[in-house]
């Protein structure tokens, strides 16, 4: 069992633009999918860009209370 991972550069095959729009309303299209449970559906990254978001508009990040600390006593000394 493995991985197979395949790079398509679209512009031999379409406008990158036209590709942009037909990914997006794929996405968006998923999106608003009825789901089996009810739950949203989540799209591979969608969480990430989400808690970036948030701290950049907070100004912080969420760190490991034992990282925080670390940090701590590595500034101290």
């Amino acid at each position: 069992m493995g991985n197979l991972f395949i790079a398509i550069q679209p512009g031999l095959f379409m406008d990158p633009n036209e590709f942009k729009e037909k990914v997006h309303l794929l996405v968006e299209k998923a999106k608003h999918s009825k789901t089996k449970s009810g739950e949203s559906v989540r799209i591979p990254g969608e969480q990430t860009i989400d808690t970036r978001n948030t701290s950049l508009k907070l100004g912080e990040i969420d760190i490991e209370d034992n990282l925080y600390h670390s940090l701590q006593q590595a500034a101290e000394n």
